[in-house]
């Protein structure tokens, strides 16, 4: 049974997406904590509790009792977090113990992604899949990248704005699948390390884009 915690926190995270997604918030923009307490129905004091945990992954920054800020996203930035998830999911995955189960849990949020047309909907089963194949490690490190992958979910949802975007990264899936399938952790490990990195060069040119470095 979820906490009350856990419950407003699903509902803190679905509010800012979606404000993200219609344009209502942006990176480098504050977050009023009574606006969003009235709006999803909770006290403020919750509200800021849920967002002081979302601090912790780097999603938002304190600025006072009242505000919360969306931090910008620096091309150094966006390449430490995508380098060092990749880096930290191959070492979960060296820990990984490979059971039947497993590889039916990979090919049903494969199939799953698959079948996803909306671009929310493919962000949220992109990121379940590396979940669940980090799933079987060391619960520590498995923490450490929950935090990490909350923030790269926020940014995937500002800066890839086409859902067919992953479909030209479908097929590393696919790919990952059948190194575990094979027991071949090593070919499954690389192929997950070239994903991450194919989704931070896209964000990288993104960044430039919105700082006037490149032209679209």
């Amino acid at each position: 049974m979820k906490t009350e915690e856990h419950v407003i926190q699903e509902k803190l995270w679905d509010y800012l997406i979606r404000e993200l997604q219609f344009g209502n918030l942006r990176l480098d923009h504050e977050i009023k904590i009574r606006k969003v307490a009235k709006d999803i129905g909770h006290e403020t004091s919750q509200v800021r509790k849920v967002l002081r945990k979302l601090e912790l992954g780097g999603v938002v920054s304190f600025i006072d009792k009242e505000l919360f800020l969306i931090p910008k996203l620096t091309e150094k930035e966006a390449s430490e977090l995508y380098k060092t998830v990749a880096e930290l999911e191959v070492l979960a995955m060296d820990n990984v113990i490979i059971t039947e189960a497993y590889i039916k849990s990979l090919k049903n949020q494969l199939l799953k992604l698959q079948r996803t047309y909306t671009l929310g909907s493919r962000i949220n089963a992109h990121f379940e899949f590396h979940k669940l194949v980090t799933k079987n490690s060391n619960q520590i490190l498995t923490n450490i990248l929950e935090y990490l992958r909350t923030r790269m979910l926020f940014y995937e949802q500002y800066f890839v704005t086409d859902a067919s975007f992953y479909d030209s990264i479908d097929n590393k899936n696919e790919g990952i699948l059948r190194a575990v399938e094979e027991n071949n952790m090593p070919t499954a490990a690389l192929i997950l390390k070239l994903k991450w990195l194919a989704i931070l060069e896209h964000i990288i040119r993104q960044l430039k884009c919105l700082n006037g470095t490149i032209s679209n």
